[in-house]
């Protein structure tokens, strides 16, 4: 459904987008192929971060652009979604460990408002991450 309603809003837009269903766990993006990754409210647990995020820096062309948005550690005080792993949880500092090579455009923890269905309305506590990879 997610996926669907991307490409109806790119359409409408007049944007185009690639989507893609893949399974994390076995995922090997081509070296440079895309110039924007999107990871919204994807928790995953820290050893497919290990796997994973070395692959989607590769896959980013230079000055390619990582859009991240996830509950952090503060979270689990709330009843408004997301893990109860602290591991799967996001920080400034994860992300800053995590993907070395990206010069911030926004780097923000911060509680917000979220209305995403019956489990996922109220405050929330979450990390924004806009980087841009360098050179």
């Amino acid at each position: 459904m997610g996926l669907t309603k991307a490409l109806a809003l790119a359409q409408s837009k007049g944007v185009k987008i690639k989507t893609e269903v893949v399974d994390l766990g076995i995922f090997e993006p081509g070296e440079n192929s895309s110039g924007s990754v999107m990871s919204i409210f994807a928790h995953l647990p820290s050893a497919m971060r290990q796997r994973l995020y070395p692959l989607v820096e590769r896959c980013l062309r230079i000055d390619g652009i990582l859009l991240l948005e996830a509950y952090t550690e503060s979270q689990l005080a709330r009843d408004t979604g997301g893990p109860k792993d602290p591991d799967m949880l996001m920080s400034l500092a994860k992300l800053e460990r995590e993907f070395p090579n990206f010069e911030p455009i926004l780097f923000r923890e911060l509680d917000r408002e979220v209305s995403e269905g019956h489990y996922h309305t109220g405050i929330a506590s979450v990390v924004q991450f806009i980087d841009k990879k360098k050179v």
